[in-house]
């Protein structure tokens, strides 16, 4: 019913083409095509490490900058036929994840999707900030993991660790991606987050930001846009009781009380109820000192199996 009301308020502000969502005005969110093309990518090695994990390495193309990005698919090392599988986006302007991020996920018996975007690590091209172009290099790595033999095209989630959730939930969105879960980890989802209230010498990435006055910009990689028109079975949000990059779990508050207006399961950590309005009073908080990637994969294994 909520994806259906959603649909109907879509089409009743079409003329205007601007759709309320939280305390921003927003341009709504254009659905991209299906591609017609096969992906391009090439198969470059593969090889066991630590007799445990079977380790793929890719070069994809992605067909918005026609550059070749890193990517490298991780399986635990048995004889099963096929896993679930989870798709990665490292916070910050980080490239793909290694070993000490992927292991937790393996354990659980989870393949770990890895990749540079644009400008990023062994990638080609010039950092697009998690913007459109990466969101579309985001959607040709998914597609070419449902596409093997070894995936189980399925039982593909995704998790994004802080400025991640721009890049994953644009690509969601304009996609409509039909995960089976998305685990978000204390992301920033407005540019006022990203920014620290616009000052932009400050953050975990400072002085690459464009101003806040800059909507062209920011339209593109702000996640509190995209939340509403996830269609992923599962919306999980990880925070801590000390937020990562300060204060108090704001984005987290925004991003669940937002997403439950829209989605039909979203929840915070391990909460026993889902679809639940907080305040930064009584938001669940994970305890200080726990692995976050740890717990990522303790989430990720409970939302495959179901």
């Amino acid at each position: 019913m909520k994806k259906l009301f959603l649909l109907l308020t879509i089409l009743l502000l079409a003329s205007c083409s601007i759709v309320k969502e939280a305390s921003t005005e927003f341009p709504i969110v254009e659905f991209e095509d299906e591609p017609t093309w096969e992906v391009d990518y090439i198969f470059v090695q593969e090889e066991v490490v630590k007799d445990i994990i079977l380790k793929q390495d890719y070069l994809i193309t992605n067909p918005s900058s026609d550059v070749e990005l890193d990517m490298t698919i991780y399986y635990p090392n048995t004889n099963q036929t096929s896993y679930p599988a989870i798709i990665s986006l490292a916070g910050g302007l980080g490239e793909k994840h290694g070993l000490s991020t992927v292991t937790p996920f393996l354990n659980k018996g989870i393949a770990f999707i890895a990749v540079s975007l644009d400008g990023r690590g062994e990638s080609g091209g010039e950092e697009d900030f998690n913007g459109y172009i990466g969101q579309d290099g985001l959607y040709e790595t998914y597609r070419l993991a449902k596409s093997l033999e070894k995936i189980d095209e399925n039982n593909i989630g995704a998790v994004s660790f802080s400025y991640g959730v721009a890049g994953i939930s644009g690509m969601l969105a304009r996609y409509q991606v039909p995960l089976k879960y998305y685990i978000e980890w204390e992301g920033p989802i407005n540019r006022n987050a990203v920014t620290k209230g616009c000052d932009l010498s400050s953050g975990a990435v400072p002085d690459v930001w464009e101003e806040c006055s800059n909507d062209t910009f920011w339209f593109e990689r702000e996640a509190e846009r995209f939340i509403p028109y996830f269609n992923v079975s599962h919306f999980l949000i990880m925070q801590g009781e000390e937020d990562h990059a300060g204060g108090d779990g704001e984005n987290s508050l925004n991003a669940n009380n937002l997403a439950i207006q829209y989605l039909d399961w979203v929840r915070v950590n391990d909460a026993d109820e889902i679809n639940q309005e907080y305040t930064l009073e009584t938001i669940p908080k994970c305890k200080l000192g726990l692995d976050y990637k740890l717990l990522a994969a303790e989430f990720a294994s409970e939302l495959s199996e179901t």
